[in-house]
């Protein structure tokens, strides 16, 4: 950041530096990726803006000016970006993607730590580092004006490691060899919002012990069509939801449908083996359930 502007907002600067790297490679393909540091702790954002949330009523959940001069901060930083591409006559056929890592830091009041909210996900339970839905429901919006319809949505559950496969087929490029992908391409779904794409169970895993109260413990996640299954490590408890009918995952069915958590958990057992994930580790050495 030798080149940085003296007081500039590290959210501006990324976008200036993004804009410029636009510029400079417009004429031929290429890739910029800019992870934006913001939202994030700490909480920090340009005094004109704060003030400017200072003088609004807020909700609860929603009533930190600090946070939302951030997303201002953030979604000016996009928009910017986007008008660029329009300036240069390139955003026809370039693929926009906005998308978020995780949840927002809220959300923790079923874990009886509602100090630590930040914002709400309602009516996502969870938020950050959970694997309930408002962990890891996050928002995606892709632009690629050439071949996506504007306006047309897709309720096709979809994961980050699609991405990367999707940017091969549109790019017309072949897997480099000796590599595996656990993604699916998601051309389909630009093409034709309404279809599905051929994959049947979708993963997580994180075998981790952190040391945050509200974090997550070691867990597992399958999830096929609506139904969820979450499995915890620590307490060897498993979770059913249909996401369908109850998006907000406070009706457990691990009990009332044992043929679909059969199913699930036999498929994830069988993922976990295929794959050789790592498993947790209780501290002190000894192995994890």
């Amino acid at each position: 950041m030798h080149d940085a502007e003296e007081g500039e907002y590290l959210t501006d600067y990324l976008t200036r530096k993004a804009a410029e790297f636009i510029e400079e490679h417009q004429s031929h393909l290429f890739y910029l990726q800019l992870s934006y540091y913001t939202p994030h702790t700490p909480l920090q954002a340009p005094e004109h803006l704060v003030k400017k949330y200072q003088q609004k009523e807020g909700e609860k959940g929603h009533n930190n000016p600090v946070y939302a001069a951030m997303i201002e901060s953030l979604d000016s930083g996009v928009g910017q970006l986007m008008d660029k591409l329009d300036e240069l006559g390139i955003a026809e056929n370039t693929i926009f993607i906005f998308y978020s890592d995780n949840g927002g830091v809220g959300g923790y009041g079923y874990l009886n730590h509602e100090e630590d909210n930040i914002t709400d996900n309602s009516p996502l339970k969870g938020g950050k580092t959970t694997y309930y839905e408002g962990g890891i429901r996050v928002p995606l919006i892709i632009r690629w004006p050439a071949v996506i319809e504007s306006g047309s949505q897709s309720e096709e559950p979809v994961i980050g490691i699609d991405f990367y496969p999707t940017f091969l087929e549109a790019a017309g490029a072949e897997k480099p060899k000796g590599y595996l992908l656990d993604g699916v391409s998601l051309m389909s779904l630009f093409q034709k919002p309404d279809s599905c794409l051929d994959r049947e169970f979708l993963y997580w895993h994180f075998p981790g012990y952190p040391n945050v109260a509200w974090r997550t413990g070691p867990v597992s996640v399958i999830r096929q069509g609506p139904w969820k299954l979450i499995k915890f490590y620590e307490t060897n408890r498993v979770e059913l939801y249909n996401l369908d009918q109850d998006m907000s995952e406070q009706q457990d069915l691990a009990q009332s449908q044992p043929e679909v958590r059969t199913k699930l958990q036999t498929q994830l057992e069988k993922w976990l083996q295929e794959n050789e994930v790592p498993m947790p580790q209780k501290r002190g050495g000894t192995s994890g359930p």
